[in-house]
């Protein structure tokens, strides 16, 4: 690490790959309580700024009581960064949540706010822990701890090129795919096109499906074919939302297994497209 003029600035060695990279923002979700925490990794100046405030603004839209910037992994902080905090704080006002700033326990985070005197003006915490420990214990939103029904990722998969399967994943969000946890063989040659029996074989093993909306080539290695679980009142529910689910945009089963957990469907559509798929 080389010293600028700047004594509170530090900038990496270019020829030292050891550094942590410049910037990095990563989210935390606390569905349970209400919390949504967004880490703040690298400088927060004018050219980083811009985007926390993108990422403060995707993550209002699950509409959490608390928003909790955690500065603890900021290693320097300009005028551009306090502006942009100060303007989290407006919007997050003006939707009536509330935002916290915590880690101002380091001399890159807490030398310049002392200096403008922001620190009165927000609700600070000396970790991340603290501020979800505490906020979790006082919010006013008394949410039920409901274990989400089990959720499976279902796809076709050809078999070592033999013979197409039903391959049944973990949970995972997006397209990816999670841990195997069960495969069921359909008996059909993967000469073949996959064939349209998935919702009766999962059906023979106590497994119901909920195909996605839209369906793509099936004579690939692996293909996703939607959702599958042994909740019936899951299966019920999904069913019943999905006009919601379509006018929201996400998945009537992640859906359903928010509501069941007894969220609305507003507030679990706005925690699903800020990336928390599944409550806690």
């Amino acid at each position: 690490m080389t010293n600028t003029s700047d004594p509170t600035r530090w900038q990496a060695d270019p020829l030292d790959d050891t550094q942590p990279p410049p910037w990095k923002l990563s989210v935390r979700h606390y569905p349970a309580v209400g919390i949504c925490a967004v880490v703040v990794e690298g400088e927060l100046d004018s050219r980083t700024a811009p985007l926390l405030e993108q990422c403060v603004h995707q993550q209002l839209l699950a509409a959490p009581e608390h928003l909790i910037v955690d500065l603890v992994s900021v290693r320097f902080v300009d005028s551009g960064g306090l502006n942009c905090l100060l303007r989290a704080r407006q919007l997050t006002q003006l939707k009536g949540m509330q935002l916290h700033l915590a880690g101002l326990i380091t001399r890159a985070a807490a030398v310049p706010m002392r200096i403008t005197g922001l620190p009165g003006v927000f609700s600070t915490y000396p970790t991340l822990t603290h501020a979800v420990d505490e906020l979790a214990g006082c919010s006013s939103e008394t949410s039920p701890h409901v274990v989400p029904p089990r959720v499976f990722t279902a796809f076709w998969r050809r078999l070592m090129g033999n013979v197409w399967i039903l391959e049944l994943c973990d949970f995972h969000a997006g397209d990816g795919r999670g841990a195997v946890m069960d495969w069921i063989n359909s008996g059909v040659p993967a000469s073949q096109p996959a064939p349209d029996t998935a919702a009766e074989l999962l059906g023979a093993h106590g497994l119901w499906l909920f195909s996605d909306a839209v369906k793509g080539s099936a004579t690939g290695g692996r293909h996703r074919i939607g959702y599958a679980c042994a909740d019936v009142e899951l299966a019920v529910t999904a069913h019943l939302l999905r006009d919601d689910a379509a006018e929201a945009g996400v998945h009537p089963v992640i859906l359903g297994a928010w509501v069941m957990a007894g969220y609305s469907t507003a507030t679990a559509a706005g925690w699903i497209r800020a990336g928390c798929l599944l409550p806690c």
